[in-house]
């Protein structure tokens, strides 16, 4: 049996107004993760047949609301998510977004002004406001 064991300094630092914080392992490899760019990965959107279902955060459903649904945030969680250029805000109303890279399922309002209906799926960011 190999047990591998890393000790980890930490650093906070602001530069130009972004939050940073910094891991140094004890093997001198560093990575700097900005606490204020949110998640990357890939966003879709939710069909109108699932207006007026019931979400798993206890809402109703509307393609017509600017809302979504992520595996990761809790209900009510307020985002800004980007894609294609364009960048929306909108409420974590349901638990989901399964897929292979997806991290935000966005309801046809919403793919909509990010442009994303026509193609499916799209690179995103989310931010948590």
């Amino acid at each position: 049996m190999i047990k591998l064991i890393f000790c980890f300094s930490f650093l906070i630092t602001v530069i130009s107004g972004e939050l940073y914080f910094q891991i140094i392992s004890i093997l001198k490899h560093t990575k700097i993760y900005n606490l204020c760019s949110g998640e990357s990965g890939k966003c879709t959107w939710i069909g109108e047949q699932f207006d007026g279902h019931t979400t798993a955060c206890g809402k109703v459903l509307h393609s017509t609301e600017m809302t979504a649904s992520s595996n990761t945030l809790p209900c009510n969680t307020m985002v800004s998510v980007t894609a294609n250029d364009k960048t929306i805000t909108v409420k974590v109303t349901d638990k989901g977004s399964f897929g292979d890279g997806i991290i935000m399922s966005l309801t046809k309002a919403a793919a909509t002004a990010l442009e994303i209906v026509a193609q499916g799926v799209a690179p995103c960011t989310v931010v948590k406001v």
